[in-house]
């Protein structure tokens, strides 16, 4: 057993059976490693288990479990566990049901929590062993792998994503329709929430506050071009939390949002032959919330996507997205998207893109031997905490430049920029939910 893994002794050949309904003697051996390496996934802890059993046959999966200490806590106490175990138990199958398409990967340990009830067992969490702490999945890596997070992702893959994402986003405005209860349940915004704004707002605001930092020094920085922007990113988080509110609240269109789409949360199928990118699949479930698809998008194209994609194929990929689900929503039976909303949306939530592009993408392309500390990563007050150390990568210190000239091009810095201003007295006097 890996030293990583000794903690999870509970894995034994008794959970192994109940999990997979057989006897205990079919059983021959079995091995608990870590899923990936250390530091690509902060918000648990993913284990591989591979079971030799009788016959030459074998079975392995993955589980999902919380991990200690402070991350713990927090993922527990701000509901994106509980939420994460009804998206795979009950919400992802009845969407992949509605579109007749697998999405992700299958959950294993969901014995009594059936799919197609129309009970009110909303509030039952008792289908998760060892006390709600681990959600067990079906290992897709023989067939699915995933991309490298640091060299991003290419045009072809960003057009499988965006029709992915289009099927999942059409998929749930069914369900919505058909179990109202579940998208709710799901779909609660987590972030962007009134009674939580005294520490949301500053996990919020820490990132800017961090980059705008370090832009204002004068320590032989290459980007010293950049300083005149550390204002600017101070003053807009300013804004941050207002944005979110408005931009979260239901909009004329809405869906369920993945709510944490960016490369390690999306498995790819390859060609056996041509090597061409055919499937995506996607994992993490945690940050779900029901609102405008352009969230999504916006969270995606800053956080996944290759600079020269982005810079030269977004229109296109948006195209590809609105079309692929409005075709979706056409064979549910389902009102459309038209393209001046969605375009109106990825307006609003232009800020959510700047948040995805400061907080999210230095992390994601960090440098290889830039392992992110689980107990780190929320200690802002650390002389040179984890994030620091992200926005200080290689990588992210050339994209740098560019991401902050194409915010400011689009008003983001501008004393007078207000989107709530420019569109909120209507949206907010006419919220239609759908």
């Amino acid at each position: 057993m890996d030293h990583r893994t000794k903690k999870y002794e509970w894995i034994n050949k008794i959970y192994i059976c109940r999990l997979l309904n057989i006897d205990l003697m079919d059983i021959i051996n079995y091995e608990i490693k870590p899923a990936i390496g250390k530091g690509n996934n902060y918000a648990s802890t993913l284990l591989r288990v591979e079971v030799e059993l009788k016959n030459n046959m074998k079975n392995k999966f993955l589980i999902k479990c919380l991990p200690e200490g402070v991350m713990e806590t927090l993922i527990q106490d701000s509901g994106l566990w509980s939420k994460e175990m009804y998206m795979y138990n009950k919400v992802l199958p009845l969407i992949e049901k509605c579109i007749n398409c697998k999405l992700g990967p299958k959950c294993l340990n969901n014995k009594s929590f059936a799919i197609d009830d129309d009970d009110d067992d909303c509030d039952n969490e008792n289908f998760i062993y060892n006390n709600n702490k681990e959600i067990v999945i079906e290992d897709l890596s023989d067939d699915y792998k995933m991309a490298d997070r640091r060299e991003q992702l290419d045009f072809d893959h960003c057009v499988i994503v965006m029709k992915t994402l289009a099927k999942f986003h059409a998929g749930s405005v069914a369900v919505k329709k058909i179990n109202k209860k579940y998208i709710d349940l799901v779909g609660e915004e987590l972030l962007f929430r009134q009674t939580r704004r005294e520490s949301n707002e500053q996990y919020l605001k820490q990132p800017f506050i961090c980059l705008g930092n370090e832009l204002n020094k004068n320590n032989n920085n290459k980007n010293n071009e950049l300083k005149h922007y550390s204002k600017n990113l101070k003053k807009f988080c300013e804004k941050l939390w207002d944005l979110g509110i408005f931009a979260t609240k239901s909009k004329e269109f809405n869906v369920l949002n993945h709510g944490d789409l960016w490369t390690n949360n999306i498995l790819f199928k390859y060609n056996d032959i041509t090597g061409d990118v055919e499937e995506a699949k996607f994992i993490d479930f945690q940050c779900c919330r029901y609102a405008t698809p352009a969230l999504d998008l916006q969270y995606f194209f800053m956080s996944s996507v290759k600079e020269e994609v982005r810079e030269t194929k977004l229109q296109e990929l948006v195209d590809i997205y609105i079309n692929c689900l409005n075709k979706e929503l056409i064979n549910l039976g389902q009102k459309q998207l038209s393209e001046k909303q969605l375009d109106k949306d990825l307006m609003i939530t232009d800020f959510y893109g700047l948040y995805a592009a400061v907080s999210v993408l230095p992390l994601s392309i960090r440098d290889p031997e830039g392992v992110i500390d689980e107990e780190d990563i929320t200690d802002w007050k650390a002389e040179d905490n984890t994030f620091l150390k992200c926005i200080k990568g290689k990588k992210y210190r050339q994209l740098l430049p560019n991401i902050l000239m194409y915010f400011d091009k689009k008003g983001l810095f501008e004393d007078n920029y207000d989107i709530i201003d420019k569109f909120g007295i209507d949206d907010i006097e006419n919220n239609i939910v759908i």
